[in-house]
């Protein structure tokens, strides 16, 4: 029998067709891309979790900053070295932009009370606290007025 006969094309297409079904079913049972599959699924949660906690600890930093700074401020309002319209001027100097907050001094009874609303993307990273609908951050500070 030649190989040029039927017979020997379709044992020939046939080892041919037995090779191919011997790979794919050797390529099913290969698992060595599974953990890709599971890194590229998981992987933009854990990206996002870590933004977030990012984002989150620049924005505590700058809150208490910003606290820090009202506490000075009014500080300085109730002992007389700073008067109520140097209070902006102080806040522009700390590096916060006049258009991101604004600075309201009251003096009820024997107080000195200040209080500094700010938009929370002057303070955040990333703003994912903007996009949540978290626009103002209040800080406010009472001191007994001493002069």
């Amino acid at each position: 029998m030649d190989n040029t006969s039927a017979y020997g094309r379709a044992r020939r297409a046939e080892g041919r067709l037995s090779g191919l079904t011997r790979h794919m079913r050797r390529w099913r049972r290969d698992e060595s891309g599974s953990l890709t599959i599971e890194f590229c699924l998981w992987m933009p949660v854990f990206l996002a979790i870590i933004v977030l906690v990012l984002d989150t600890s620049i924005l505590f930093a700058k809150h208490t900053s910003l606290m820090r700074l009202t506490s000075y401020v009014t500080r300085q309002l109730s002992v007389g070295a700073m008067t109520d319209a140097e209070v902006t001027q102080y806040i522009v100097d700390q590096g916060y932009s006049t258009n991101d907050f604004t600075a309201t001094v009251a003096r009820p009874g024997s107080e000195v009370k200040l209080k500094i609303d700010i938009k929370v993307a002057a303070l955040e990273a990333a703003g994912l606290y903007s996009r949540l609908g978290f626009t103002d951050l209040t800080v406010e500070a009472v001191q007994r007025d001493e002069l």
